[in-house]
């Protein structure tokens, strides 16, 4: 594995100022050059309101506010521009689905604790889905006919 080399970080990113070590709640674990302070994101929000947050709803959950919601409709709309440039073409998945669709994946073995636990809807067991794979891995034989 490559050694980290702060040296080689573009300029403007963002790197750990505290090594491998995991940071206290009282220290920093970024550091920002004082010439890009103004590009801080939290600045930058309190400036233009881009989203909001609420203990309620969760940390790290942004309510997407005007301004954002209309950044985060940009953003989402050149992704896929580029998606369909280089050929990808959109399909859609529910959420959730029953828990065995995970369990023949191979994701309820390996990831299991790590998920929300099923929930009984009628007869059957469903879960929130932890990646996309399973559900693609339905469609696609059916978009090869």
């Amino acid at each position: 594995m490559a050694e980290f080399n702060r040296e080689r970080v573009p300029e403007g990113r963002v790197v750990p100022t505290q090594g491998s070590e995991a940071p206290t709640a009282k220290e920093p674990i970024v550091s920002i050059s004082p010439e890009r302070q103004p590009l801080d994101h939290r600045a930058i929000n309190h400036d233009v309101a881009v989203f909001t947050t609420h203990p309620i709803v969760g940390s790290g959950l942004p309510l997407w506010l005007p301004a954002g919601a209309v950044i985060r409709h940009e953003l989402e709309l050149f992704a896929a521009e580029i998606a369909r440039h280089d050929g990808c073409m959109a399909v859609y998945s529910p959420v959730l689905a029953k828990r065995a669709l995970f369990e023949t994946s191979g994701h309820w073995a390996k990831f299991s604790e790590h998920m929300f636990p099923p929930m009984r809807i009628g007869g059957d067991e469903f879960v929130l889905r932890p990646a996309n794979c399973p559900h693609h891995a339905i469609i696609y034989p059916r978009s090869t006919d």
